[in-house]
């Protein structure tokens, strides 16, 4: 049985690297991945009404995200029981912190962030530009010290 690769710190533990950032004992080509096949449609379902207005907003960005394309049938089911869990909460005159605190949880089991999605290796591609932000400040940076000449350097 192939080896499932674990991110350092555990599934709480430091935010891996992106891949085309990591080296050594972490890269990409050590780690395997285990596949199973992915059922076929997934029924997404309609927020509830009835439901909390930001809760209401969360459960449709999930349908818009990138990591639904991830989403089994019990992945919506879950989110919907979390959905209709915490908008009970967010309606009550006195909401529970520890009920927001497992909403809160459940949300990086649907890999609703980016440090979890990177603790399973996922990565999220958007069109970027020709370069990187941080290596146009420093051309930026660079031009405006030492003139148009040090911007080629």
């Amino acid at each position: 049985m192939p080896r499932i690769a674990k991110s350092r710190g555990g599934p709480r533990g430091p935010v891996p690297k992106r891949s085309d950032q990591r080296l050594g004992h972490g890269s990409p080509s050590r780690m395997q991945t285990v596949r199973a096949p992915a059922t076929s449609p997934i029924k997404v379902l309609e927020p509830d009404p009835a439901w909390h207005p930001l809760i209401q907003r969360w459960f449709r960005s999930l349908t818009t995200s990138g990591q639904h394309v991830f989403y089994e049938d019990s992945d919506w089911a879950l989110a919907a029981v979390m959905a209709e869990r915490e908008s009970k909460n967010l309606l009550s005159p006195r909401p529970s912190a520890q009920a927001s605190a497992l909403f809160l949880s459940v949300q990086s089991d649907l890999l609703t962030s980016e440090g979890a999605r990177r603790r399973l290796r996922i990565e999220l591609q958007r069109d970027q530009p020709e370069e990187p932000p941080s290596v146009a400040i420093m051309r930026n940076y660079r031009a405006r010290l030492g003139g148009d000449h040090a911007a080629s350097a």
